[in-house]
């Protein structure tokens, strides 16, 4: 849940775990987040103007467009999803239950987000 200002906090230690299951180092990871391991509670800086940008894409994490990529490795046909953007059909419904002005400069900076998590998500189709 996001906190008013410069803070985003909330008990979400499945994030960091996703992400390392994308492919993240703790190396990226670590000057992201900052955790109190009393509490087990995650503390992201987001500058205020990208506070709408970051709820928008918390809010729709989860409708990611994917194509599978078929291919044969050694004799076995396997099968790849690929991670090509984020459905933003969902958008507009997702800013007005937020009440979130979908202004140009917000999904500016929602792509930002989008592509950062596409070269993440699709870095270990290169492994």
């Amino acid at each position: 849940m996001l906190g008013e200002g410069r803070a985003a906090t909330g008990s979400n230690k499945g994030i960091i775990e996703q992400a390392r299951a994308f492919g993240a180092s703790d190396e990226e990871l670590a000057p992201l987040f900052e955790k109190n391991s009393d509490t087990d509670e995650i503390k992201a800086e987001v500058e205020p103007e990208n506070i709408d940008a970051v709820r928008l894409f918390i809010h729709m994490r989860t409708q990611w467009r994917l194509v599978s990529r078929t291919f044969s490795k050694g004799g076995v046909q396997l099968s790849q999803l690929i991670h090509t953007g984020l459905d933003y059909s969902c958008l507009p419904a997702i800013a007005s239950w937020l009440r979130i002005d979908a202004s140009p400069e917000t999904l500016g900076s929602l792509r930002v987000i989008e592509d950062a998590c596409l070269e993440i998500y699709n870095r270990r189709l290169s492994r």
